[in-house]
């Protein structure tokens, strides 16, 4: 799926050099997505849990409201320090923190404000995770990254509604829950 219209001339320039495909990214279709989600439900407030390389960080600051927050959370301050950069480029008006920790210490501390969460971490302890999540956010859409991965039950348990992005050559697919 290609944008026709892009949220910001330094992620056409991404797509178009084909460095997301070798840095081994959230599929751009799945970005795509997200950041049209974070627009619909007007959440002022988003986390990503796993930032890797701050690819799917961009359009998730693209989705957000001007004066909007975006917090990034992962161990590896190399990846955390590479994904604030790259949103940093972008100048848009909102406000960027990240944290150094893994998601299962971040979680119990998670804003109460936060309303669009991007679990795209370790799939260990999806449902622990998703239980924090409910414990702590009164009101959340819960987008999950490669949703395969964790189990026909969990997606049951916790009525994960999966996307297959068909435009996508890799079958990247996405799976969503809100409360």
């Amino acid at each position: 799926m290609r944008p026709t219209q892009w949220p910001h001339p330094l992620l056409q320039a991404y797509w178009e050099s084909g460095t997301h495909a070798a840095e081994g990214a959230t599929q751009p279709a799945i970005q795509n997505l997200l950041m049209h989600l974070l627009r619909l439900v007007d959440a002022p407030h988003a986390v990503e849990l796993g930032v890797w390389k701050g690819a799917t960080s961009r359009w998730l600051a693209c989705g957000l409201p001007p004066g909007g927050r975006l917090e990034l959370v992962d161990p590896d301050p190399g990846c955390l320090h590479v994904a604030a950069d790259r949103v940093g480029a972008l100048a848009l008006p909102i406000t960027v923190t990240t944290h150094q920790q893994h998601t299962m210490d971040y979680l119990p501390t998670i804003p109460d404000t936060v309303r669009f969460v991007f679990l795209d971490d370790d799939k260990a302890q999806i449902p622990e995770k998703l239980g924090l999540l409910t414990a702590r956010l009164p009101h959340c859409v819960v987008a999950i990254h490669d949703l395969e991965t964790i189990g026909a039950q969990i997606w049951k348990d916790w009525n994960l509604i999966p996307l297959r992005v068909a435009s996508d050559p890799s079958g990247g697919d996405l799976g969503l829950t809100s409360w």
